[in-house]
């Protein structure tokens, strides 16, 4: 039988989670999805979303063989013994990396938590020890926060509805190069205006 892999992490209103079937594929869910609290934080771990994901794929508890969570300063301790721990940044930059293609690459993950707005990972090979994270000074890039401040000026919620203000960018026409010019790299790193939002609305 395929082996079966568990993988655990915060999504933006509580807890959610990922089956990986080595042939069968990925299947993910988010508690909040079952329990229909869309607009309410969901406590504990992604149990009802477990369940439904072995159910998808028509296997058991006694078919995982190994569990990751996905750590950052909010999530609670879901872990079990054997659990391994992955931050946050690296599972981001491992999913990019895993799933381009590509032999060998390099990964910039952005976060409006983290200082500069960015860290780096340089991939080489197929094992996950491969990755190096990459300590080097390129600037300011708060690529993450500027997004947030977009969300925002769409009146939608910042650090939760991201993921919408990226649907509409995909859906739409580039037709506002102007606000896009505003936002300037130089050897310090981004500069944005202050009245970024504004120009948006």
């Amino acid at each position: 039988m395929a082996a079966l892999y568990l993988g655990m992490a915060r999504a933006r209103l509580g807890p959610a989670a990922a089956l990986i079937d080595t042939q069968r594929g990925i299947a993910a869910c988010e508690e909040n999805r079952l329990t229909r609290a869309r607009q309410a934080p969901t406590l504990g771990g992604p149990d009802l979303a477990i369940a439904e994901l072995l159910s998808f794929l028509g296997r058991t508890e006694r078919d995982i063989a190994a569990t990751a969570v996905v750590r950052d300063e909010d999530t609670p301790p879901w872990s079990a013994a054997g659990t391994r721990e992955v931050a946050a940044h690296q599972a981001h930059a491992e999913y990019a990396f895993r799933a381009s293609g590509f032999d060998s690459a390099l990964v910039v993950t952005c976060d409006a938590s983290v200082h500069k707005g960015w860290s780096a990972w340089h991939y080489r090979g197929t094992s996950a020890s491969d990755a190096v994270p990459l300590d080097v000074d390129a600037g300011d890039f708060p690529i993450a926060r500027i997004y947030g401040e977009l969300t925002a000026a769409l009146n939608l919620l910042p650090a939760r509805d991201e993921h919408l203000t990226e649907a509409m960018a995909r859906a739409g026409a580039d037709r506002h190069a102007a606000l896009a010019d505003a936002i300037a790299i130089t050897d310090a790193g981004m500069q944005v205006p202050d009245r970024f939002r504004e120009r948006v609305a």
